[in-house]
C-alpha cells in the first residue's frame, strides 16, 4: 500500500529536513560549501529526495536517520536522484581541491567540474521527460507537443540553458586539453615567482607549449589570457554553481506543483505516496500503458516484488511477464513487449467487462 501522508503535516516536516540535521555523512559535513551559489541543490534534495527515503519511517512526528530507498519508489525518481546526488559530490570534491591549493589539482579539479556538467544534462533532461510524461501520460503529447518539443520549450530553448551551454563550453576545453593533449603550460612571473595558467577561454590557443612561451613578456596578453591557478579555479566553480541554480529554479515548482496537484496523483503514485483524500475509483487510480500507442495494459497479475523467473512468454495473449527477473508487458493492440519500466502510468480506463 502506498504510504498515507497529509499534504499540509508532509511540507511542514519537510521544511524541516536540512543536509546538516538529515543528510547523509558528506551531505552533513561538506553541503555548506555550496550553499552560497546553489542554494537549489539542498531546495530540491528537501522536496524531492527526502520523500524517497527511509527518512519518511518517522512521518508525521520528525524525519528517521535512514537515508536508503523506501522499498516501492519507482526507477524513475531513483534515475533523477542519483545523477543529483552525483553532482553534488563532484562538486564538493572541487571544493576539497580549492581548499587544498595542491599544485597538481587545479587539473584535477576541472575534471570534476565537467562530471557536473554532463550529470547535470542528465538530471535535467530525466527531470523534464518525467514532467511530460506525467502532464499527459499515454497520449505522446503535452499541450500539442511531442517530447522533443517539449525539452525545447521547457529546457534548450531556454535562455538559462543557452547561457549554461556558453559557459560550460570553455570549462569542457579545459578539460578536453590536459586529458587528450600534453600538460598544460604555465607562465612563472619573474618578480613574484607566481605561477600562471591559461584561462579557459583562451586554452586552445597555448595547448602547445611554445605557443604559451611565445608570449611571455607580453603583459597585455598575459592579462588578457592568463590567471592564477587557484583564482581562476574559484571563478569557475562558484560561475557554475550559480548557473547551476538558475537551471534548478524552474524544475522545483514544477515538480512541486505534480506532487501536490489534488487532480494529477502520478508522481506521487511514483514516490509510493497517496493522499488520503484522493479517490480510489477505477479512472483515479494510475495503471500501466504502453509507451507506443497508450493503450492500458492489463496488469493483474503484476505484483510488488516479482522472484519468479520464466522462460516461455504466450505470444497471444497480453499482460506481465517475466525473464531473467526482469517484468514486461505485452500490449493487447499493438502487440508491442516492453519492459514494465518503461511503462507510461496514467489514469485507468474502463475495461469491457465493466
Amino acid at each position: 500500500m502506498p504510504k498515507p501522508v497529509e499534504p499540509e503535516t508532509l511540507r511542514s516536516l519537510l521544511s524541516l529536513a536540512s543536509f546538516q540535521s538529515n543528510g547523509d555523512p558528506l551531505e552533513q559535513t561538506q553541503g555548506h560549501l555550496i550553499s552560497e551559489h546553489f542554494p537549489n541543490c539542498e531546495r530540491f534534495w528537501q522536496l524531492f529526495v527526502v520523500p524517497a527515503t527511509r527518512r519518511m519511517d518517522g512521518y508525521p512526528k520528525q524525519l528517521a536517520g535512514n537515508n536508503a530507498y523506501r522499498p516501492r519508489v519507482r526507477a524513475k525518481v531513483q534515475d533523477i536522484i542519483e545523477p543529483h546526488y552525483t553532482t553534488f559530490v563532484h562538486l564538493i570534491r572541487a571544493h576539497a581541491h580549492l581548499a587544498e591549493q595542491r599544485y597538481c589539482w587545479v587539473e584535477y579539479s576541472y575534471t570534476h567540474l565537467v562530471c557536473a556538467i554532463d550529470l547535470t544534462e542528465m538530471f535535467l533532461k530525466r527531470c523534464y521527460r518525467l514532467l511530460w510524461e506525467l502532464q499527459e501520460p499515454g497520449s505522446g503529447a503535452v499541450k500539442g507537443c511531442t517530447r522533443k518539443d517539449f525539452l525545447q520549450q521547457h529546457l534548450e530553448g531556454t535562455s538559462d540553458w543557452k547561457e549554461w551551454r556558453r559557459y560550460a563550453k570553455p570549462i569542457r576545453n579545459f578539460r578536453n586539453t590536459f586529458i587528450h593533449n600534453t600538460q598544460i603550460g604555465r607562465i612563472i612571473e619573474t618578480e613574484t615567482g607566481q605561477a600562471l595558467i591559461p584561462k579557459p577561454t583562451a586554452v586552445k590557443r597555448y595547448a602547445a607549449w611554445r605557443k604559451l612561451y611565445a608570449v611571455r613578456g607580453d603583459r597585455v596578453k598575459i592579462e588578457r589570457d592568463f590567471a592564477e591557478p587557484q583564482e581562476q579555479l574559484r571563478m569557475d566553480l562558484t560561475g557554475l554553481e550559480d548557473r547551476l541554480n538558475q537551471l534548478w529554479a524552474p524544475v522545483i515548482p514544477e515538480f512541486e506543483s505534480e506532487f501536490y496537484s489534488p487532480t494529477r496523483p502520478a508522481l506521487r503514485t511514483i514516490y509510493d505516496i497517496e493522499f488520503p483524500a484522493e479517490s480510489h475509483d477505477d479512472a483515479a487510480i494510475l495503471k500501466p500503458h504502453c509507451p507506443s500507442c497508450g493503450c492500458q495494459i492489463d496488469a493483474s497479475s503484476h505484483t510488488a516484488d516479482v522472484k519468479e523467473y520464466h522462460r516461455d512468454m504466450p505470444s497471444g495473449a497480453s499482460g506481465i511477464y517475466l525473464d531473467s527477473r526482469v517484468a514486461y508487458f505485452r500490449c493487447p493492440a499493438c502487440g508491442r513487449m516492453f519492459p514494465a519500466a518503461d511503462a507510461v502510468m496514467g489514469p485507468g480506463r474502463p475495461t469491457a467487462s465493466q
